[in-house]
């Protein structure tokens, strides 16, 4: 026996009771906005469509049309086909529940993520002083070149440091990057 498909309220109201068809995740973030007020701001409703047509989409339901931000969602053959039901509202408080846990950890590593954006920010200020002082000591050893012997160790000490400062800039980067790819996943 063949299990009724169900679609949590918010993605019901979108594609049944609106019939919402060949749209954006744009239009449909707009649509539910107007509908609901269950999401806080534009981003998490965003976030919330994005994942719901993508899920829909890998079981065969919606097709995807285009590409980046031309990229649309069309109902198959399947979805026309298919009774589908709303998730309990069961299902809704678990999430609710979930997410507002996930907030509670993200309040905490915010903080984390705000010093790690400042640290970027200062590597970033020293790494273009340190690349200008070495770019700046490779013009002079070409100007004066019979200066070499002191200029070379100064263009190596200042290149060195540039690329202590890039290694430490990039690690940053990583964690940053990290730490927003699992904000996106927890929302």
């Amino acid at each position: 026996m063949n299990k009724t498909p169900k679609l949590l309220k918010p993605m019901y109201n979108l594609l049944i009771e609106k019939n919402m068809d060949n749209f954006s995740i744009l239009q449909a973030r707009d649509e539910l906005l107007k509908s609901t007020d269950r999401f806080s701001d534009e981003n998490e409703a965003r976030k919330f469509v994005h994942r719901q047509v993508h899920h829909l989409a890998s079981k065969g339901y919606l097709i995807i049309l285009g590409a980046g931000r031309q990229k649309r969602f069309k109902k198959t053959e399947l979805f026309n086909k298919t009774e589908f039901s709303v998730r309990t509202e069961n299902h809704q408080l678990k999430y609710t529940n979930r997410k507002n846990e996930l907030n509670e950890q993200t309040s905490v590593r915010h903080g984390d993520y705000v010093v790690l954006l400042e640290e970027r920010n200062q590597y970033q200020g020293e790494l273009a002083i340190s690349r200008a002082e070495a770019e700046e000591y490779k013009a002079l050893l070409g100007r004066f070149p019979e200066r070499s012997s002191l200029l070379f160790p100064l263009h190596s000490a200042a290149k060195d440091r540039s690329a202590t400062i890039l290694g430490k800039m990039n690690a940053v980067n990583a964690l940053i990057s990290s730490i927003e790819q699992d904000g996106t996943q927890m929302c």
